[in-house]
């Protein structure tokens, strides 16, 4: 880990960190007011990243309506899973409204908890 202090030699605030420019391609974290680099993630790290990620792409569809003095949330969940807005009228396939951004392979359920 490499350690840079600013060229004046005092502490960076919270406020300057995400404005300053280190002039490398390299990440940092503000450790007491010192910028300090990170180490580029390893091949294997990478690949839990892209796998989690990919587990996150599933469409789900959180709808907050009242009821009266409350609120109900439902949940529509997989490419058969519904959007439903009554007021006006409309009823939209999850699968309609991820098209083109989920792959044609994505594991999906379809499920509506209420």
């Amino acid at each position: 880990m490499v350690q840079t202090a600013r060229c004046d030699g005092g502490r960076m605030s919270v406020e300057e960190f995400p404005v300053w420019d280190s002039g490398d391609d390299l990440r940092y974290e503000l450790v007491d007011g010192v910028p300090v680099a990170q180490s580029s993630a390893s091949s294997i790290h990478a690949g839990i990243v892209v796998k989690i990620s990919a587990s996150l792409h599933r469409p789900e569809i959180r709808i907050h309506r009242r009821d009266g003095d409350r609120w109900v949330i439902e949940t529509a969940r997989g490419s058969e899973g519904v959007l439903a807005l009554p007021s006006l009228g409309l009823e939209i396939l999850l699968a309609e409204l991820y098209a083109d951004i989920l792959p044609d392979d994505a594991p999906l359920d379809a499920t509506v908890d209420a």
